[in-house]
């Protein structure tokens, strides 16, 4: 990624900066765009001088798809004058009206607008106005006949190519649009491709991840993500052996909360690989090493129930969000095995753990499943309690889905006691939670959504 990056950032720079050529064309897919907006965003930070205007808009035609950066401009003008107006500075002399006038022909609109913004250039001979015209969504060919007319044909250089600039998609399989303007023996146009898939990224991390001229920390960062991306193509294997170098790497320089990360890694592969008893091992593992990881400047753990001092040291800041995973798929893995107590409890630890995160999504996953293990092993009234407060836990968040999901549970557990009117008041609750989901402009307070009142709305709009 970071050589990508690097490498677009530099190619935009000496593009904009040089004075031969006005059209840059990227040979890009639509995951590739933002990414190329994202470095010219950085670009404009760090030279002020050059005007930028990115229009990552769809591509209709090019009388509307020209008209709509006129609307823009003159519409970023008015906001650039009421600033000025506050600010008790000179106000910007506005666009010509030919810009938008509605004879004025695509191409002649944007080259107005180039004409009048170079005069806001404070120093012409290195500032420059960049028009970034690249869709986020492919465009049809049109766009890129359209994108055709900015280059220099039969030799003839317009004056708006001294200080303006084009940046335009290219069809990166094709390149449609550079092929065709060579064809045409045009002039001043350059182009380069770029691609952020992930399996580009990938190659660039692998070759980050053995470059000796990288710092070895920003190396072993490349190799755990190509440590991920080899689990999420089920490459298994490659994954574990990724993750036990970089065990040995976080080991030697004392970051037990990364070797916990590693440890995570290799029970992930293994569970998704079919060996779910070895992959409790490992998490059980990493919770060892994170539960025991000491904080870099010591933390005193709450005081016990008595209020006497509590003997074990806090907790690594770092280290519950990590725990939160293990504990959670520690989890659910015992429930594969068939563990179900050791499965409600690590379930409830995971709760709790959610809570120091300040994470009421994961905190309500975690008691609907801890209430899951505990119905599995025949405690129904842990199994309903556990059911209970993630429903409270979800309110609090407005998680519809997961509201919905125990309050079924609910219903169910319900029905199977011939508990009728409990099963009836959890529909009801269920009813309001349908609901709200398609209404989501109606924000139900607490005391409403808790105790399903008789006037709850039914999913007709009626008194239920």
């Amino acid at each position: 990624m970071r050589r990508a990056l690097q490498d677009t950032k530099e190619n935009l720079t000496e593009f904009v900066q040089q004075g031969d050529y006005c059209l840059l064309l990227i040979g890009a897919a639509d995951n590739d765009v933002p990414w190329v907006l994202k470095v010219q965003e950085q670009l404009a930070n760090e030279t002020p001088g050059t005007l930028y205007f990115s229009f990552p808009d769809d591509f209709i035609s090019k009388e509307a798809y020209a008209l709509e950066i006129a609307n823009r401009l003159q519409l970023l003008m008015a906001l650039e004058n009421e600033q000025r107006q506050t600010d008790g500075r000179e106000a910007l002399e506005p666009f010509p009206d030919s810009m938008l006038a509605e004879k004025t022909p695509p191409k002649q609109r944007l080259l107005i607008a180039f004409k009048h913004m170079t005069q806001w250039l404070t120093d012409p001979t290195e500032q420059r106005v960049v028009m970034t015209l690249t869709p986020l969504t492919e465009p049809p060919p049109e766009y890129y006949k359209f994108i055709s007319e900015f280059a220099i044909h039969n030799g003839v250089r317009e004056p708006w190519m001294d200080n303006g600039r084009v940046i335009a998609r290219d069809e990166r399989e094709t390149h449609v649009t550079s092929l065709s303007l060579y064809d045409a023996q045009a002039d001043g146009m350059l182009a380069f491709d770029v691609n952020f898939s992930t399996d580009a990224m990938a190659a660039n991390m692998a070759q980050d991840a053995v470059d000796p001229s990288l710092p070895l920390a920003e190396r072993m960062q490349n190799f755990l993500q190509l440590a991920m991306i080899d689990m999420s193509y089920k490459r298994y294997d490659e994954s574990i052996q990724k993750y036990a170098v970089l065990y040995e790497y976080y080991m030697r320089v004392d970051a037990p909360l990364m070797q916990a990360l590693c440890i995570l890694g290799v029970g992930d592969s293994l569970r998704l690989a079919g060996q779910p008893a070895v992959a409790l091992e490992k998490y059980q593992q990493g919770l060892a090493l994170a539960l025991n990881a000491k904080s870099p400047v010591p933390i005193e753990a709450p005081p016990l129930a008595d209020g006497s001092p509590n003997p074990n040291p806090g907790l690594h800041p770092s280290a519950p969000p990590i725990l939160l995973n293990l504990l959670l798929v520690a989890g659910e893995t015992s429930m594969t095995l068939g563990a179900y107590k050791d499965s409600e409890s690590y379930y409830d630890s995971a709760s709790r753990m959610a809570a120091k995160c300040m994470n009421p999504f994961a905190a309500a996953d975690a008691l609907e499943r801890q209430g899951d293990a505990a119905l599995a092993h025949g405690d129904s009234g842990a199994a309903l309690a556990a059911w209970t407060t993630s429903d409270n836990v979800a309110k609090t968040c407005n998680y519809l889905d997961r509201r919905e999901s125990v309050l079924l549970r609910q219903k169910q557990l319900y029905e199977s006691a011939h508990m009728y009117p409990k099963a009836a008041e959890a529909q009801r609750e269920i009813e309001l939670v349908r609901y709200l989901r398609e209404h989501p402009e109606i924000e139900a307070s607490a005391g409403p959504a808790a105790g399903a009142a008789a006037d709850s709305p039914s999913p007709e709009g009626s008194p239920a």
